[in-house]
């Protein structure tokens, strides 16, 4: 994995936070680290930084992984099936059962940008301290996804 300081080279240094970071700098920590990937940075994936962003493409993996929950960005279509199947989300607001998108930032995963993103795993039953074993093997979201775009390690 190549260091955040060769990933911040080929970065647009806008530090336009569309990605949420403070600084692209930031951004390029949080790739290195695999807590975020290039697609991650819509500035990046215009056509004036096609040529950094085809040279980041083949430095770094192409999959995202937090705390063993892995997204793999480029099979996800969006559908949003894993947000309105996780248990986690459904108890927080019982519109997402019913295919409505989360009105609460209390949800574990949500969609943006046509994308699912981790809106906060410490939420997800998996990682939640204390849980039973049922609880820590649900796989629910990556069941539903028809492309499967979630995994866990």
């Amino acid at each position: 994995m190549p260091s955040a300081i060769e990933i911040y080279k080929y970065l647009p240094k806008t530090d336009c936070k569309l990605c949420k970071e403070i600084t692209c700098m930031a951004f390029a920590i949080k790739v290195a680290k695999g807590e975020l990937a290039i697609d991650d940075c819509l500035v990046l994936k215009s056509p004036d930084y096609s040529g950094q962003y085809q040279k980041l493409q083949k430095m770094l993996p192409t999959k995202r992984e937090v705390t063993g929950l892995i997204i793999y960005g480029e099979k996800c279509n969006g559908c949003g099936n894993c947000v309105i199947a996780c248990p986690v989300n459904v108890s927080s607001n019982l519109m997402i059962a019913g295919g409505k998108g989360p009105e609460t930032g209390d949800v574990v995963l949500r969609i943006e940008n046509g994308k699912v993103i981790i809106a906060d795993l410490k939420k997800c039953r998996r990682f939640e301290e204390g849980g039973d074993e049922a609880a820590k093997s649900c796989r629910v979201c990556a069941e539903v996804c028809p492309t499967d775009a979630i995994d866990f390690k």
